[in-house]
């Protein structure tokens, strides 16, 4: 069928999250039931896209310098996360891989504690139904066409041709001959040739969706589409459309395809004036901008010659051991010598942590200066399409113009070579611009997520005698122009995110890609956009109040080991170790320093914290040692495994909270019956009541009042409550010693049994035989 393969990959809320849709799109929700309400209907945007990963601006950020937006075949519409079925039709598709991006927009910056309220989760799925050409068009077929023969036929309706370019050839012509209606129609009326001809590369065109189009209407003679670029190893199509409001129409062509013998030729500057100009291709130019003025009247321009085929220039392709980064070099391009930088000729940026960079090693490469140039380079479908493609380019700073300066103009072309204005970027760099003089003539071009197949780099040189000339073009008195070219492919740009992200590679479902997770308030692609950024100084004292805050569990610390409770004042201590550790790591300062892994730190947080209010709960039981050794070790494994398990969710604190609760509330009620009321008033109010308020406050504003804004000050002010918390309910007896306070002596289960024994002994020696 016409849909040789279409699969489609979905990102959930982040670049991260990404699944197959295998299943016309459909969304619902899914709500677990804790309130008992419904979830709310949100805003899903979805996007679409061939090829490769969608290209998104979620947050609205300025783009980057030198950022290429390619969307070419990309689609965005919105739904609802409650609607039921969207259908969502795709005419003509192009072959290969579909990638979808969906997200929700947001809504609320506040930070839910997992568990603790209705949790809804949306799910987006998708079903695929195709059409194939046969059943959309029953009593119709695609022709195939032949540079050999001519083939002649009378077009009734709407007809579709195709024929196949060779790998080696990058144009060709449609020639439309004898073309003339045959129909009742009165013949002062009659078009010389009533139809329409749409070309497109790879898929049926339409009359939106093409890559030529031409209207044979007033041709005199023969109607021809030049089709100057255009994808070569690949089927293209054609569609010839009679016009409709005549009634009858039939038309007698003759039709032949000529490709031209020289598949680099380039087409002189009429015909790229007059030709059709590609429907689906997104032009850049950067002309001559600056003082321009016409040629001299006694200078007669001279046309660099056309028609000679251009240097091909073959790529060698290297991979590097880190993902998503590869380079593409020519092999005889010449290097500057070992001792030599690059920086002394041009300024490069020196930000790059790639194993590919070009900080002390240029390339550069010799063109023909009478002709241009075509470079290939080649994108592998889903192994390459999750990176950054950087294309380096400048002239030669060495380069003379004492007598004519010189430029360069790159167009840069998907599947096919471009040529003229048939660029998908195109680009020009001259040796009168500023920064060639100071050393910084680099001109960048960044495209995000490209698309695979083939991208072809064409390079044309001109020379001018002035800036004030720069029209008047002359023939280069040098055979070559040297010029740099890197292309490197890598995470991100250049595996960085800038000083204020971090670069993160994502894989699933079979893809790998790079995406950059900003700090600071900082957005963007590259993290570039800083008009929500919070001031560093602000940002300082975020830093501060997270990790200076821990030092509150100081006083905690140092009354457990004065009440030689020395297992808890560990505890305790690597409790404000861990989240000191870890806040230091985990803040949006520039300054932040990671010890271990961010992983690694946060579950040491999370655990240690637990852990505390465990280890404080079994000590306030004041059970014997052997129980109070194994309810230590019980409660490390419980909360390791419930901390593992999912250590963002309310579970993981109140299941080990409640089971110490109950061993505290238990052992309790024992010593009540026991030895009467425990614990003593003094101890209910001094230390208990203080304790279980200040936690259940600390919980509260933990729970419910953070949010992303003031996140710095709320949870530094959990650190403190807590600290403070379990400062209150350090037991205020010393380890292994009786209660004095409930009991006196012979409180402690143990002691109780020794000082029965020791009154039996007693009786048995004072009583007579």
């Amino acid at each position: 069928g016409l849909l040789h393969h279409l699969r489609f990959t979905a990102f959930n809320g982040s670049n991260s999250d990404v699944s197959y849709l295998r299943n016309t799109l459909k969304s619902y929700s899914q709500t677990k039931l804790l309130s008992g309400r419904s979830c709310d209907s949100l805003d899903i945007t979805v996007h679409i896209r061939h090829g490769s990963l969608p290209i998104v601006n979620i947050n609205n950020a300025s783009l980057p310098d030198k950022w290429i937006s390619d969307e070419f075949q990309q689609y965005s519409f919105q739904m609802k996360s409650d609607s039921g079925l969207i259908p969502f039709n795709l005419t003509n598709p192009l072959p290969g891989d579909w990638f979808c991006l969906s997200y929700l927009n947001k809504v609320d910056d506040r930070i839910s504690q997992k568990g603790l309220e209705a949790e809804c989760q949306h799910r987006l799925t998708a079903s695929l139904s195709f059409f194939t050409f046969s059943q959309l068009y029953p009593n119709n077929d695609i022709t195939v066409l032949s540079t050999a023969n001519s083939l002649v036929q009378n077009i009734t309706h709407t007809t579709f041709y195709k024929f196949y370019l060779n790998a080696n050839c990058f144009s060709a012509k449609l020639v439309i001959s004898d073309c003339a209606q045959i129909s009742p129609v009165p013949i002062e009326s009659k078009p010389i040739c009533p139809v329409d001809v749409f070309v497109r590369s790879m898929a049926l065109p339409t009359r939106t969706l093409n890559d030529y189009r031409i209207n044979c209407k007033n041709q005199l003679f023969n109607c021809s589409v030049e089709m100057n670029s255009i994808a070569s190893g690949s089927w293209i199509y054609l569609q010839i459309e009679p016009f409709s409001y005549l009634e009858v129409v039939s038309a007698k062509l003759n039709l032949t395809i000529d490709q031209t013998d020289n598949c680099f030729k380039i087409p002189n500057e009429e015909a790229l004036e007059s030709m059709p100009k590609p429907m689906t291709a997104l032009t850049y130019s950067s002309r001559f901008t600056s003082n321009q003025t016409k040629p001299l009247e006694n200078k007669e321009p001279l046309e660099p010659p056309k028609t000679l085929s251009p240097n091909y220039i073959s790529l060698t392709r290297y991979d590097s051991l880190n993902s998503l980064e590869f380079k593409y070099s020519h092999v005889d391009a010449t290097s500057l010598s070992p001792n030599q930088s690059v920086s002394i000729f041009i300024d490069i940026p020196s930000n790059r942590s790639s194993v590919l960079e070009i900080r002390s090693v240029s390339i550069f490469i010799d063109i023909p200066s009478n002709r241009s140039s075509v470079l290939e380079i080649g994108i592998i479908p889903l192994s390459d399409i999750g990176g950054t493609l950087s294309i380096d380019f400048a002239i030669n700073p060495l380069t003379n113009t004492t007598q004519q300066n010189y430029t360069v103009n790159l167009c840069l072309q998907h599947m096919r070579v471009g040529f003229g204005s048939d660029c998908f970027y195109e680009i020009d760099v001259n040796t009168t611009d500023k920064q060639f003089h100071e050393k910084r003539g680099l001109e960048t071009v960044l495209i995000p997520f490209p698309r695979p197949g083939n991208w072809f780099i064409t390079l044309t040189p001109r020379c001018y005698y002035s800036d004030e000339d720069s029209d008047t073009i002359m023939e280069c008195l040098e055979n070559k122009t040297s010029v740099l070219l890197d292309i490197i492919s890598s995470p991100c740009l250049h595996s960085k995110c800038g000083p204020h992200g971090k670069c993160q590679q994502y894989f699933s479902g079979g893809v790998l890609f790079s995406s950059c997770v900003c700090r600071g308030g900082w957005k963007g692609w590259f993290c570039n956009d800083g008009s929500q950024a919070i001031p560093e100084d602000q940002l300082l004292l975020n830093f501060l109040l997270l990790t200076l805050s821990n030092i509150m569990f100081i006083p905690a610390v140092v009354l457990s080991a004065y009440r030689k409770h020395f297992t808890e004042a560990l505890v305790y201590l690597t409790t404000m170790t861990s989240s000191t550790l870890y806040h230091a790591c985990d803040s949006d300062y520039p300054q932040s320093y990671c010890m271990l892994n961010v992983n690694v730190l946060q579950f040491g947080d999370f655990y240690s914290a637990i852990l505390a209010f465990w280890v404080t709960l079994v000590t306030l039981a004041n059970m014997p040692d052997l129980c109070r050794a194994f309810f230590h070790l019980f409660g490390a494994l419980l909360i390791a495994f419930a901390v593992e398990s999912d250590r963002t969710s309310l579970w993981a604190f109140a299941l080990p909270a409640g089971i110490g609760a109950a061993i505290l509330i238990i052992s309790w009620v024992v010593r009540c019956c026991r030895k009467g009321c425990y614990p003593t008033r003094r101890l209910w109010i001094f230390s208990i009541l203080p304790g279980i308020a200040l936690s259940a406050g600390g919980l509260v504003v933990y729970a419910f009042f953070e949010t992303q804004d003031n996140y710095a000050i709320t949870h530094s002010c959990w650190h403190a409550i807590m600290a403070l918390a379990l400062l209150f309910l350090v037991p205020s007896m010393k380890s292994g010693t009786p209660d004095e306070e409930v009991g006196g002596k012979g409180s402690d289960t143990e002691t109780y049994y020794e000082l029965i024994g020791e009154e039996g002994s007693h009786l048995a020696r004072v009583t007579p035989r």
